[in-house]
């Protein structure tokens, strides 16, 4: 594994929340500064955004050092097929690469194929909807397992599932969805190891600013609620809290699965 994947499969992981842009008339640039202010590292792009090969191309610009993500990707080809037929534009995994992207992100499953081909320099994050699947993942090469809106297929106690002595707790999720700030606490004591949501989401309680322009200093001081939620929750014991630890020891101490063994042992 690369010292720039490890950089930024930590980006991820230290940060928490990942904002993700979801189909909205939001500039995109705009937006991303919201999230630099707020101090993010890591942002998510849908590809479900109407111009988002533009968009991508533009945050990449302008914003050379941030973690970016693609989410909705698809990595079947026949399902891509079928998506551009009236989204002649969607992009594969392989151009998105090409683009720059960091990472990707999908509520679908990943084809193995393609996590083992690219998972040695981008994050993966598939869609799972069973532990088996979650499991089938992780040993493909993908980062996180990703659960989608925890409110449905078993609730909250699938992701315990997931997370219990049963499964050794050895399964690395990220839940997104739904994602407000008052279940963050019990996600996490369910066992996620990363949240995510949408701009719709953290803009949901304030009227003023849901589906307004965006306005950059309101905008980062939403979002980092949600950062900040993150960091109270996790605590002071979680590894993120600790600035001083070099990334060995931030490794050594997650409970989960994760690709950098070597890395983890070096410390």
């Amino acid at each position: 594994m690369s010292d720039a994947l490890l950089h930024k499969y930590l980006a991820v992981h230290r940060q928490g929340w990942v904002p993700i842009y979801v189909a909205d008339d939001h500039d995109v640039v705009a937006l991303t500064e919201a999230c630099v202010a707020a101090g993010a590292t890591t942002i998510e792009i849908t590809l479900r955004r109407a111009d988002v090969v533009s968009e991508i191309e533009r945050v990449r610009k302008q914003f050379p050092d941030l973690v970016i993500l693609a989410g909705s990707v698809v990595g079947h080809d026949h399902l891509l097929r079928a998506i551009r037929r009236k989204r002649p534009d969607m992009p594969s995994i392989e151009q998105l690469i090409d683009m720059g992207i960091d990472g990707f992100v999908s509520m679908l499953p990943i084809p193995r194929t393609v996590i083992e081909k690219h998972c040695h320099t981008h994050l993966f994050i598939p869609g799972c909807e069973t532990i088996g699947e979650a499991a089938e993942a992780v040993d493909a090469g993908a980062h996180f397992a990703k659960l989608f809106s925890i409110s449905t297929y078993g609730g909250i106690g699938r992701l315990k599932l997931a997370s219990s002595v049963a499964t050794h707790g050895v399964l690395p999720i990220m839940v997104t969805g739904g994602v407000t700030l008052d279940v963050i606490p019990d996600l996490i004591a369910a066992g996620a190891g990363v949240l995510a949501g949408g701009w719709d989401v953290m803009l949901a309680d304030l009227p003023d600013l849901a589906g307004k322009p965006v306005k950059v200093d309101a905008f980062a001081a939403a979002m980092r609620r949600f950062i900040d939620a993150m960091a109270e929750v996790r605590g002071k014991d979680h590894p993120s809290a600790d600035a001083t630890l070099s990334n060995a020891d931030y490794l050594d101490r997650l409970p989960h699965a994760h690709p950098f063994v070597e890395a983890a042992a070096k410390g």
